[in-house]
């Protein structure tokens, strides 16, 4: 009889990107709550922009931790599809969050959102410009015809799942690049 081996097993993809789309998950928050709450503190929005461009750091720096301790996944499959994974997950865990706020604290989020809009565009020096864009935000409004707060979020986890994805490959093509100088 053989004594069991002591050696770790191997953590997978699924799991490694499910750890990490926790950390993910409350990045991609951070920016949601940006968003959301510049209904009241309008400065807000403008954390957004370097929030959006230190995401793919925050990927790579998340990947690098996999990159380090599983050899096997080393391939540009293996961190491309746990990046994907990784902002899935991300997505879902910012999802439950911003739509939490959304239904708690903010329910009429969308509306006030949109109104705030067509306000600026219409203070704008240069309204002329969208005569067409509020004409169609407003008929919008009056129809009724914004999505609901939850339309709001699913469109949110697909649009985040789907940049995630196109990052994902980037970052990989990264860690490719990584392991053909070494």
């Amino acid at each position: 009889m053989e004594a069991p081996s002591s050696a770790p097993v191997p953590k997978s993809t699924y799991r490694y990107s499910s750890e990490l789309g926790l950390w993910m998950g409350l990045y991609l928050f951070l920016m949601s709550a940006c968003l959301l709450g510049s209904i009241h503190i309008q400065t807000l929005i403008l954390l957004l922009f370097p929030l959006a461009l230190g995401t793919p750091v925050v990927l790579y720096l998340l990947l690098n931790k996999v990159w380090r301790l599983e050899p096997g996944l080393r391939t540009l499959s293996a961190m491309w599809l746990t990046g994907i994974w990784t902002f899935i997950f991300g997505s879902l865990i910012c999802a439950i969050l911003s739509a939490g706020w959304i239904l708690i604290f903010d329910p009429g989020f969308v509306d006030e959102y949109v109104l705030q809009n067509i306000k600026a565009m219409e203070q704008s020096p240069v309204a002329s410009n969208y005569t067409a864009e509020l004409a169609q935000l407003n008929s919008m409004v009056e129809q009724g015809a914004l999505p609901s707060p939850m339309q709001f979020i699913f469109t949110m986890i697909w649009s985040t799942s789907f940049a995630g994805s196109i990052l994902s490959l980037l970052v990989a093509l990264i860690f490719r690049a990584k392991a053909f100088k070494s």
